[in-house]
């Protein structure tokens, strides 16, 4: 989904300002450059600024650096009733079962497709995200293998030992990528310098307001190279059914950028994009066979 962008002023005549590097000690500025720094306002006119908090356990929140205070969404707050089932009824339509159950859907619809810049804030648990930001995440799988966030800057403020969560570490660093975004930057409280934190997180907030200006992406790595190619050879053919959401998507954005000469898969999936527009093989193919078809393939195994 391509954000759109409004006409704006750069955000910060210094342009972009150092920001953290991957378990490396950032040195603190020179005195006058950082009174400098701090009389430099934060300006986002057109920009949508949205920190999504999931308060640490002494009751701290991440510092925010704009003079305009952008919204500041907890997950506490939000009524999420449950993980994703893996029903994959969304496949279809990209409709979720929970529907408008809980606040999930319009939340992700209305607040975070909406901004053009995002800041997710947690705390490390257990070695990786916490519940409630697993939940979180597995439940926007309703917009299926398809970069709804595209265009957005992303940066992430993290409160534990990241340096030390390789796992953790390239989620955060592959996501944003994967979804089309840009990652500003990680920053986390590790080094145990409050001086130098706050600025790390103000040069986070200006990068951030700096490139949503510029509309700046960065390039793409392997890992989105090769997933993107991965899931677009796997839904022009055998899982085309039941991804018709993210077939249409593919198709509609020209990412079918290969030969195509399968015809025995395209004929499968066309006689089955066919059958699936009639809602009584829908409800029963959804809704009554999925769940059993996606486990055929083990029942041997599991069986023994």
């Amino acid at each position: 989904m391509h954000v759109r962008r409004r006409a704006g002023q750069h955000a910060c005549g210094a342009g972009l300002l150092p920001s953290q590097r991957q378990d490396v000690a950032v040195p603190a500025l020179p005195a006058e450059n950082q009174d400098q720094s701090r009389r430099e306002k934060h300006r986002h006119h057109h920009r949508r600024s949205l920190p999504l908090i999931q308060p640490w356990e002494d009751g701290r929140a991440p510092s925010r650096s704009f003079t305009e205070a952008p919204p500041v969404y907890n997950l506490h707050d939000l009524k999420i009733k449950g993980g994703c089932l893996g029903c994959l009824q969304c496949a279809y339509d990209n409709r979720c079962v929970y529907g408008d159950s809980d606040d999930f859907h319009l939340f992700f619809e209305s607040r975070i497709k909406a901004a053009d810049i995002i800041f997710y804030c947690m705390e490390t648990r257990d070695r990786y995200l916490s519940s409630l930001w697993k939940r979180f995440i597995d439940r926007s799988f309703y917009n299926n293998h398809t970069p709804v966030l595209e265009g957005k800057q992303i940066g992430c403020l993290v409160s534990g030992p990241l340096g030390k969560l390789s796992s953790f570490n390239e989620f955060l660093r592959c996501f944003p990528e994967f979804q089309h975004a840009n990652l500003v930057d990680i920053v986390t409280d590790e080094g145990g310098n409050s001086k130098v934190l706050d600025l790390q997180i103000q040069n986070l907030a200006s990068n951030a307001v700096a490139r949503a200006e510029k509309n700046y992406i960065g390039p793409q790595t392997f890992q989105s190279v090769g997933g993107w190619k991965i899931f677009r050879d796997e839904i022009w053919s055998w899982l085309r059914f039941p991804f018709l959401a993210d077939h249409r998507y593919y198709k509609k954005h020209g990412m079918y950028d290969f030969p195509k000469r399968r015809f025995t898969q395209s004929l499968v999936n066309g006689a089955l994009s066919q059958m699936v527009r009639f809602p009584g093989f829908r409800e029963v193919v959804y809704k009554q066979r999925m769940k059993d078809e996606m486990l055929r393939p083990f029942k041997t195994i599991l069986k023994q």
